[in-house]
């Protein structure tokens, strides 16, 4: 077991296996400030669901029959793939405009899923809440994490080729983002030899330069850099004459991007 310790700077989501994996991006306090990812697959995605009549002293026998309805939804979406259903639901008490309700926690297999099954269960006169929150903010708001917040991070350390990981079995924030380490940044613009003095198209038009702007507290990753007063340093990617004369772009490219995995920019702009 390890603990990692760092600042939140960014959060999305991976499929594995047909499930959701959240992935926070982390950034380790101190003046080197190494990156790591939190990996998390234990968060579920869900919204609520509450019948029209909460009220009436019937609501619940009726709600435990809504609830075997939604669990028994079954949506074909393509033929020869699984159907989508409910993964589950339980009955929890929440407040709507200060009211406290008995209301259905419906809870799903992916994040996609979401939409699809909330049609079904409006379709059974039930008033679908919160299934509108993006599963990456939900998960903020169900750990009461923000941007920037110093985070503590316990479980498995792993190499995820891009980044050193960590597949957390338990993620808290411990503060705000005081003492926040320098961010590597880069800022990139591609400009394309148009085709008969017209707009640029990707399709058959090639990158002839692409330019870059970052600043980093780490060392040059490479040659051919300047640098100005303002701690911006650039470099320039730029076809040769022959390649130009070939339309060919790939070398180009792949030395971009080869430059990003050496520099492994924090924030691209």
């Amino acid at each position: 077991m390890e603990k990692r310790v760092g600042f939140l700077f960014d959060i999305d989501y991976l499929t594995q296996d047909g499930k959701p994996v959240i992935r926070l991006w982390c950034k380790s306090k101190g003046e080197k400030g190494d990156n790591f990812v939190a990996l998390d697959s234990s968060f579920e995605p869900y919204f609520y669901a509450l019948a029209h009549d909460s009220t009436l002293t019937s609501y619940r026998d009726d709600i435990e029959d809504k609830k075997e309805l939604i669990e028994s939804i079954r949506v074909f979406t393509n033929a020869g793939e699984e159907p989508i259903g409910v993964k589950r639901v339980e009955l929890c008490q929440r407040k709507l405009l200060g009211v406290s309700h008995t209301v259905l926690k419906v809870f799903t297999s992916h994040p996609r899923h979401v939409p699809i099954l909330r049609e079904e269960v409006r379709k059974l006169g039930l008033m679908v809440l919160e299934a509108d929150i993006l599963f990456t903010i939900r998960y903020l708001i169900d750990h009461q994490l923000r941007p920037f917040d110093m985070l503590s991070v316990e479980g498995e350390r792993i190499d995820l080729g891009y980044s050193e990981g960590i597949i957390a079995t338990e993620v808290k924030s411990i503060g705000g983002g005081c003492g926040l380490s320098a961010f590597k940044l880069l800022a990139f613009d591609c400009e394309m030899a148009a085709s008969a003095g017209g707009m640029p198209s990707p399709k058959k038009d090639p990158i002839i330069i692409i330019s870059t702007a970052y600043t980093s507290p780490d060392s040059d990753p490479g040659p051919d850099l300047s640098s100005d007063s303002s701690g911006f340093k650039s470099r320039l990617f730029v076809m040769s004459d022959e390649e130009y004369s070939r339309g060919d772009d790939k070398r180009l490219i792949s030395d971009f991007l080869q430059f990003i995995t050496e520099f492994q920019p924090d924030i691209v702009v």
